[in-house]
């Protein structure tokens, strides 16, 4: 884990887990959202004045794919000793970042603007932060499109107990179990082979 980058949402934005990252010698990019009071919104105010947010290094990528354009900004600071001094406790601390996404429906003309908020243990590196983020949520939404088109996790209903915890599991493991096996059949084509094929369940149990 030595070197690493370890990206987590606000969920996962804790003092003990940005300890236990620090201790393996790896950084960290924490998201914020309101669950962290105050440091969300001292951090969120930051960025929203035009004269503090000037001060920033800043990093843009254009991107065309989907049937849109996406357009994205991320703005970094490590000048942040007016934030340690407000949240002491925070380990590691070292910069924090507000990424700008506008999405631009190429068909419609719609445009939608997100932005999102984080700190870091990374000095500020505009580009770094953005490269992260962007793998980050590119593997959480590939991830949750399979598994939610192809294996309905969202519509399933059970909650009972650690019923929801197991089926999640399970579905994980069918996934990796069909992305191993070497053929080039579609994920959900495997699924169904497997039911009616025994030997060929056999081989992805293998």
């Amino acid at each position: 884990m030595s070197g690493a980058i370890v990206t987590i949402d606000a969920m996962g934005t804790q003092k003990e887990i940005a300890a236990a990252i620090l201790a393996k010698k790896a950084d960290y990019i924490l998201a914020l959202k309101g669950n962290q009071g105050t440091l969300h919104g001292d951090v969120r105010l930051f960025f929203a004045d035009p004269v503090l947010a000037a001060s920033c290094t800043s990093f843009e990528t254009l991107g065309f794919g989907h049937g849109r354009i996406d357009e994205r900004q991320c703005r970094v600071l490590s000048d942040i000793d007016w934030l340690k001094e407000r949240h002491p406790d925070w380990p590691g601390l070292s910069s924090i970042a507000a990424i700008t996404t506008r999405r631009t429906d190429k068909k419609s003309g719609k445009t939608s603007t997100e932005t999102r908020f984080f700190i870091s243990s990374l000095p500020g590196d505009a580009e770094t932060m953005l490269r992260a983020t962007q793998s980050h949520w590119s593997i959480e939404n590939n991830l949750h499109w399979t598994l939610d088109v192809i294996l309905g996790e969202d519509a399933c209903q059970t909650r009972k107990s650690h019923a929801a915890c197991n089926l999640a599991t399970i579905r994980k493991m069918v996934l990796s179990l069909c992305r191993r096996e070497p053929s080039k059949i579609p994920i959900k084509r495997k699924i169904k082979k497997a039911a009616l094929n025994s030997a060929f369940l056999a081989e992805l149990l293998r």
